[in-house]
């Protein structure tokens, strides 16, 4: 028997997770790392537990499953201030399956798509005002006037596709960019 609180309920690291008290995704797993499935026929999501305004910032996330009419995935960073459910559109920049969508809700091809298991990197200069989304390790899209407090978000629909996300607490797949670091609290 042991009373070490670190033992018992594991040592605090101060990374960023998903919040599932600022969230309408329901089924959080994996410590707060997996989205779980919406489990219905419309966009629930979750934000992350650490907001930012300033500074360099990397964050990585995956999709399981294939997407199709009846199940989809979005991932990417948005305004604290945005509702729940808001999945593109004012304050909210994104990546979907087959296209990444800055503030004004417009969608930009992506070629080549995302697949399932397949490594998104959000390489967040809130000193510069950007996002650069990388695939794999390439980069596919540099979004413009990204300012704000922000916090990443993940997105399910249907019952079939959820999102994996690393802050920084395993190695990430991909290096992120010079002078960017995970998003937790030190």
């Amino acid at each position: 028997f042991t009373d070490d609180i670190n033992a018992i309920r594991g040592q605090a690291s101060g990374y960023a997770t998903l919040n599932p008290l600022d969230a309408t995704l329901t089924s959080l797993s994996d410590g707060n790392l997996n989205s779980g499935t919406s489990g219905a026929a419309n966009w629930k999501t979750a934000n992350a537990t650490i907001a930012v305004s300033s500074g360099k910032w990397f964050w990585e996330a995956s999709y399981n499953n294939t997407i199709d009419s009846s199940n989809g995935s979005y991932n990417g960073v948005r305004l604290t201030s945005v509702a729940h459910g808001t999945v593109n559109g004012s304050g909210v920049w994104s990546v979907q399956r087959e296209a990444t969508y800055d503030q004004s809700g417009s969608g930009v091809s992506l070629s080549p798509v995302v697949n399932p298991g397949d490594i998104m990197g959000f390489a967040l200069d809130l000193d510069n005002s950007s996002l650069k989304l990388y695939v794999n390790g390439v980069l596919v899209r540099t979004f413009s006037n990204v300012t704000g407090e922000m916090t990443p978000y993940t997105a399910s629909y249907g019952s079939n596709v959820n999102n994996d996300l690393n802050f920084g607490q395993k190695p990430f797949k991909f290096p992120p960019p010079d002078g960017f670091q995970s998003l937790n609290l030190s």
